[in-house]
């Protein structure tokens, strides 16, 4: 927190939070070795308060919440191969 370009200290409410996590993804192949994929999470974690610092924040109120979206390629390498027993 800056106040006139100064920074500033500030405490807010020690309360340990816990919170959830709720998502969704898919992937989908296009060759034999490439994927695509993308992913959406919520995460919350209720709100926090400010007890301390410049006056025009003390007492105020901030919700502890984020959302992420993550996309990505993948190339799958293929060592091994598939496992056959040889009798």
């Amino acid at each position: 927190m800056t106040t006139g370009g100064v920074p500033v200290a500030f405490t807010v409410d020690q309360n340990h939070r816990d919170g959830y996590t709720v998502g969704a993804g898919i992937e989908y192949m296009f060759t034999p070795n490439w994927s695509i994929k993308g992913e959406y999470q919520y995460y919350n974690f209720g709100n926090t308060s400010f007890t301390s610092g410049p006056a025009p924040i003390v007492g105020s109120r901030f919700h502890d919440d984020e959302h992420t979206v993550k996309l990505g390629i993948n190339y799958r390498f293929g060592w091994g191969g598939p496992v056959v027993a040889k009798y």
